[in-house]
């Protein structure tokens, strides 16, 4: 890491940590909490809610600083308009509870609003195909983010090693993800197990959308087929979870988006590792995935066999794993 970049990680991380110690207060103060939830073995007291709006504080007032003295830019409009949408969404999901169609209709309109000001990438050279996919990925990201944050510190840990992936795999927006990657360990601080405050809908919508919007706008190149396994990989671990819900939980006969304990983190539970092992192995899963996606493009066609068996073979072995262990209620 470059001292410039270590300076914007440096205090990104201070004002993340800042701002979730002063939101946790707010929340707690004012009984914006997450009640006992019994889907979730673990989590048998209130918890504050809003990391999701310490990380976003943490980062605008990181960047306020930083772009004062030049040291970064400001984001395309586009991202500034979307990420405090998702998060305004978020807020009042996690203070009212809305309905699935209700807070999917919302985000179908955030990720179109999205598209249409530039958060998109180039799949098949037609606009309007263009167009459904960017908004698509988007809507997949948050959902996937959204479902798989259900045990302290799982979702911040995953979004962090991955926006330190793509401060160091990419030239333009490293700087932009490095931050973001400050104020998620600003907020890990407290919701690393055991958690002290949740990263809410707030802010597994915000995290949700930013990887959408990084990976349309910076990872655009998905024409050659190791160019779309790549960019496919990328939210690796998230996607697994949201591919591994909807399948178990449309053959159990449930509606997918409706709340199961089926959830990757909850079944490892099940089989006996901590939270701190359950986060542990989903992170190690993640920086290996990150791994491949990076090396996939580059390699000759032997080489990419090879990887494409290794995490083929990976995702098989933990499907019929997780299988074997379900949550007991």
């Amino acid at each position: 890491m470059q001292m410039n970049q270590a300076l914007i990680f440096a205090l990104s991380l201070a004002t993340g940590g800042v701002f979730t110690w002063l939101v946790r207060a707010f929340a707690l103060k004012n009984n914006i909490v997450n009640k006992p939830n019994p889907i979730v073995p673990q989590h048998v007291r209130p918890v504050a809610y809003l990391g999701g709006l310490g990380i976003f504080l943490g980062s605008v007032s990181a960047m306020g600083i930083l772009h004062y003295f030049g040291k970064v830019a400001f984001p395309e409009v586009g991202i500034g308009f979307c990420a405090t949408g998702f998060l305004v969404l978020g807020i009042f999901d996690d203070l009212e509870v809305y309905s699935a169609r209700k807070k999917f209709i919302i985000q179908l309109i955030l990720a179109i609003a999205g598209t249409a000001l530039g958060i998109k990438a180039e799949f098949v050279g037609i606009p309007a195909v263009d167009f459904l996919l960017s908004a698509f990925w988007t809507l997949v990201l948050v959902n996937a983010a959204n479902l798989t944050d259900v045990c302290d510190g799982l979702v911040g840990g995953l979004m962090l090693i991955t926006f330190l992936f793509i401060g160091m795999r990419s030239q333009e927006p490293a700087s932009l993800a490095i931050l973001i990657a400050g104020s998620i360990i600003g907020f890990l601080i407290f919701n690393l197990p055991r958690a002290s405050i949740f990263l809410g809908d707030a802010g597994s919508h915000l995290l949700g959308f930013l990887l959408a919007a990084f990976t349309l706008l910076h990872f655009n190149q998905p024409a050659a087929g190791s160019n779309i396994i790549a960019f496919l990989l990328i939210p690796g671990v998230m996607l697994f979870e949201l591919t591994f819900l909807t399948v178990v939980r449309i053959q159990k006969g449930l509606a997918w988006w409706k709340g199961s304990p089926d959830h990757f983190s909850l079944r490892l539970q099940a089989a006996g590792f901590t939270r701190w092992q359950t986060d542990a192995i989903a992170w190690t899963a993640q920086a290996l995935i990150l791994l491949i996606a990076f090396l996939f493009p580059q390699q000759a066609a032997l080489n990419q066999l090879g990887l494409g068996l290794i995490l083929a073979a990976g995702v098989l072995f933990s499907w019929k794993f997780l299988l074997r262990h379900e949550v007991k209620r």
